[in-house]
């Protein structure tokens, strides 16, 4: 009879409980994952203060977690209590699937900041709400342009290099050193963006070849000692003649004579 009457009475204060149960999570919330990194659920627990550990009960619903493709995804927690109509509770969790993105010019010496270049070239500043940077290509002078291209690659999509568009590639007028031409790159559905992402080639003309000097008549110049384009044979001359000639014609010799200073004569 006692037995009886405790089950009742714990039936009935089950059926008129207030409190809904609490989830916590276990782990954390945001979770970051590398693309292609599994997904490892972390699990929950859930308490009543009518009814204890409930968690036993806890659904998990993560089928829509995909870390081949990056994203934000997320995983929900429903767990109800014994109470007559059950008390439910919903908690999330939310995972954040990343991949790095590399999109950049080949061939590029420095990179800048838009907003400097800017200040030298104003005719870029159309470009500064969708760029960050200036990819710097020095290009000689007089010869013909050949883009060197970009690539793109990300960990999840993979190589994206094929879905890059170039514009003004063209218009590189390399005539004049000193001029400076914008060559434009974007991807029109880069990962995790509805926007095009963009990278910005300033090609800037430049005369880096060093201006050649062709001599007239011979490289070497022989005379008498006394002659003032006399040179002395070079190392390279061939001994025995090298000996004839300076027994015929010795070095001079430089002094200042005492009464003339700063005069120089020959010997």
């Amino acid at each position: 009879m006692i037995q009886a009457l405790f089950i009742g009475f714990m039936a009935t204060a089950s059926a008129v409980c207030s409190e809904p149960p609490i989830i916590t999570l276990n782990g954390y919330s945001p979770l970051y994952l590398r693309c292609n990194e599994p997904y490892v659920e972390l699990g929950a627990k859930a308490n009543s203060i009518c009814d204890g550990n409930l968690d036993n009960r806890i659904i998990v619903d993560n089928d829509s977690v995909d870390t081949t493709v990056s994203g934000i995804y997320t995983v929900t927690y429903t767990v109800s209590d014994y109470s007559t109509p059950p008390l439910t509770t919903e908690k999330t969790r939310t995972v954040d699937v990343r991949s790095d993105f590399e999109f950049e010019p080949l061939g590029f010496v420095y990179k800048t900041p838009i907003s400097d270049l800017i200040e030298e070239y104003p005719e870029l500043a159309e470009y500064e709400d969708d760029i960050d940077y200036g990819y710097i290509t020095l290009w000689e002078c007089k010869q013909p342009y050949d883009d060197p291209g970009a690539f793109a690659f990300d960990d999840c999509e993979g190589d994206m290099t094929s879905q890059i568009v170039v514009m003004g590639q063209n218009d590189v007028l390399t005539g004049e050193a000193g001029l400076a031409f914008p060559v434009l790159y974007y991807i029109l559905n880069p990962p995790r963006s509805d926007d095009p992402v963009f990278r910005l080639r300033i090609v800037v003309i430049s005369d880096r070849t060093r201006p050649t000097i062709s001599l007239l008549g011979k490289g070497y110049a022989y005379g008498r000692p006394q002659d003032p384009n006399y040179k002395p044979p070079p190392d390279w001359w061939w001994p025995a003649c090298r000996a004839r000639y300076a027994e015929k014609y010795p070095e001079p010799q430089w002094i200042a004579p005492p009464n003339s200073p700063g005069f120089a004569g020959l010997s």
